[in-house]
């Protein structure tokens, strides 16, 4: 049996979510049950969908909502108020709460490139660590990007976080 929790997150109080990963309207007088939204899959594979909140400047501000975020938001607790959703058969469009769990980006990272579902990635927490050590030592961009098969800019932004941030 699909369980429907209101969502509790400003200014979203007309949708409700499902374990099952569906996102419901609220009620209309021509839809009392509300409508389950079929959503988009964006262009990294998410499904998401587009809300409208209300702007006291009169005219509405266009969001898109992940839907994997918004069922872990009503049904999996955060007690250590992890930012990252892994989906963890790594089906992106699988949105069941019983895929999901709150994780860091760390252990988020690590999960796509054991399963092989991150095929551009070339870098590993434990390797920006290293380049940054390297380059705090003195070592160039261009000998770290080498050893690493990175290019240099690469190199740069790591070191400024402008990637890998959360390192």
């Amino acid at each position: 049996m699909t369980k429907w929790k209101d969502l509790t997150i400003k200014p979203y109080p007309t949708l409700k979510v499902s374990d099952a990963g569906e996102v419901r309207t609220a009620p209309t007088p021509k839809f009392p049950n509300g409508v389950v939204t079929k959503g988009t899959t964006g262009g990294w594979g998410y499904k998401y969908l587009t809300v409208y909140e209300p702007n006291p400047g009169g005219r509405k501000i266009k969001r898109n909502l992940r839907v994997h975020r918004l069922v872990a938001i009503a049904f999996l607790p955060n007690p250590f108020n992890l930012p990252k959703i892994n989906h963890r058969d790594g089906c992106k469009t699988n949105n069941c709460v019983s895929n999901l769990e709150w994780c860091t980006p760390e252990k988020n990272a690590r999960h796509s490139l054991i399963n092989g579902l991150s095929g551009s990635q070339k870098l590993v927490p434990a390797d920006v660590k290293e380049i940054q050590k390297m380059r705090a030592s003195g070592i160039g961009p261009n000998v770290i990007g080498a050893k690493f098969n990175i290019d240099p800019r690469h190199v740069w932004m790591i070191c400024n976080k402008k990637r890998w941030a959360y390192i």
